[in-house]
């Protein structure tokens, strides 16, 4: 597989997994397409993007902006209940709580802020 984190026409925040060939990993099947997170976006700027696996744990990161427009105005970033403003940590490997991935059991905050 590979994840891709992108903006789509509407302005949200994407982050999907496709998946490989299995004859040559260079070559990927657009139909094979599965949205892990689907974030809306309330401005067309400080939407972040970055993804990174971690090297020791294998958990995916995904960096999110705060949403936009100027210095955060609705504090999206201190809100532990909006996923604007922070690096988030999910397991791609399980399936949780209705979501195509599950969230870390060592997640500080997995008791006030399920994804």
């Amino acid at each position: 597989f590979f994840y891709v984190n992108f903006t789509d026409t509407a302005g949200d925040t994407h982050v999907k997994r496709f998946r490989v060939s299995i004859g040559n990993p260079e070559v990927f099947d657009p139909a094979s397409g599965r949205d892990l997170l689907i974030v809306e976006q309330p401005f067309a700027n400080h939407n972040g993007g970055w993804l990174g696996f971690g090297p020791k744990d294998g958990f995916l990161y995904i960096a999110l902006g705060d949403g936009g427009s100027g210095n955060d105005p609705k504090n999206r970033a201190q809100d532990l209940s909006d996923l604007l403003g922070k690096l988030l940590r999910i397991d791609v490997d399980r399936e949780a709580g209705g979501n195509k991935y599950a969230i870390p059991t060592d997640n500080p905050f997995v008791a006030v802020f399920s994804v």
